[in-house]
């Protein structure tokens, strides 16, 4: 089974490269996540100035017990980040099917 938190992000087109370098599968976000037992990784694309970003893991509580565990530094760097995006939208957690 794998599990994926998803999140949908509008952007302005001069801000696209920052938002990229932090929320891309090689950025800031993924950096933060990869020590992560059960992290498998982040996918983010791109239509226009919208974004959907997935976050993969091996489970649910594996997702949760990392957030829970870095609870402080996950809100700073949301509080940080929070600046190169117009608009964010929780579109769920998913499990496979």
């Amino acid at each position: 089974m794998t599990f994926a938190a998803v999140f949908l992000y509008e952007v302005d087109n001069d801000g696209r490269d920052a938002f990229e370098a932090v929320y891309g599968p090689e950025g800031e976000w993924a950096r933060f996540f990869a020590p992560g037992d059960g992290y498998r990784g982040t996918e983010l694309l791109r239509s226009g100035e919208r974004y959907v970003l997935i976050d993969r893991w091996d489970s649910h509580e594996a997702y949760q017990a990392y957030l829970a565990a870095h609870a402080d530094e996950y809100a700073a760097r949301n509080r940080e980040a929070a600046r190169l995006w117009r608009r964010e939208e929780d579109l769920g957690r998913f499990e496979s099917a």
